[in-house]
């Protein structure tokens, strides 16, 4: 009876291990931008007001700039005329609105969907939690803390070349027991506007990952990585909220790299 028993919970944790599917690992590297956000620092007090993040075509077409669908193929094309015309127009805007804002002692998120705005609460987490200055960042109204708006941009690649083809090819044919790969080139656009006016950064970062069925995909990713994590999709889960929040520090900071828009009235 014992044995029956075991060899029952044998079956079931194997079945529950093949659909969790949790065999995976991944490795991030950052560009040069990210390494000169370490430096920066900030001295004041923030109210995260509001938190934007959203697909780079989403958020340029939605009330900064008119892109068309052939410039969307590169950050560089897609943020050319429009980046400037953008800052402009979002720099005449207050930081916040009665139309905007439900609860104006409260931060308020956006995002295309729901997934979203949970990244960007990862990043509003990270900078009043988690970040170096975390007690220079508040989700809630303060009187001594400035209003902030951040808005976020990113653009998704897929960076998989022929070797990773016939690599994947191979998973497929065993059912994924032979670890599935991919790798994504992610283009960010960081903006924030505060008293002082509108700053805004863009970086880049690589993402690979390793996933199996099985402990094949526990071997690390045979590439270059500044940032390592047991997961899939490495930056979601951590890597991205960390460096987006660095660099809004080093937009705020008095070493700021950032381009600086029109001063808010």
């Amino acid at each position: 009876m014992d044995r029956k028993l075991l060899c029952a919970n044998v079956v079931l944790a194997f079945g529950v291990l093949l659909t969790a599917g949790c065999f995976s690992n991944g490795a991030v590297e950052f560009d040069s931008k990210c390494d000169a956000f370490e430096s920066a620092s900030v001295s004041k007090n923030y109210f995260i007001e509001q938190i934007e993040l959203r697909g780079m075509a989403d958020l340029f077409s939605k009330d900064k700039a008119c892109a068309s669908s052939n410039d969307m193929t590169s950050v560089s094309n897609s943020l050319g005329k429009a980046f400037a015309a953008a800052l402009e127009r979002v720099s005449s805007r207050p930081v916040s609105s009665s139309e905007e804002v439900e609860d104006k002692n409260r931060m308020r998120l956006v995002g295309g969907f729901g997934r979203d705005k949970k990244r960007g609460l990862g990043v509003a987490n990270w900078l009043s939690h988690d970040g170096p200055f975390a007690s220079n960042f508040t989700t809630t109204r303060n009187a001594d803390a400035e209003p902030i708006s951040i808005s976020i941009g990113i653009s998704k690649t897929d960076a998989n070349g022929a070797i990773a083809a016939a690599n994947n090819f191979l998973a497929f044919c065993t059912l994924n027991i032979w670890p599935w790969y991919h790798s994504s080139s992610l283009d960010y656009y960081v903006e924030v506007k505060s008293a002082a006016g509108v700053k805004s950064e863009r970086f880049s970062l690589q993402e690979q990952s390793l996933t199996s069925w099985m402990p094949l995909a526990l071997c690390p990713v045979p590439a270059w990585a500044d940032y390592r994590d047991m997961s899939a999709y490495p930056l979601e889960e951590g890597g991205e909220a960390k460096q987006i929040g660095k660099c809004v520090i080093s937009l705020l900071g008095e070493t700021s790299m950032g381009t600086t828009g029109l001063v808010l009235e």
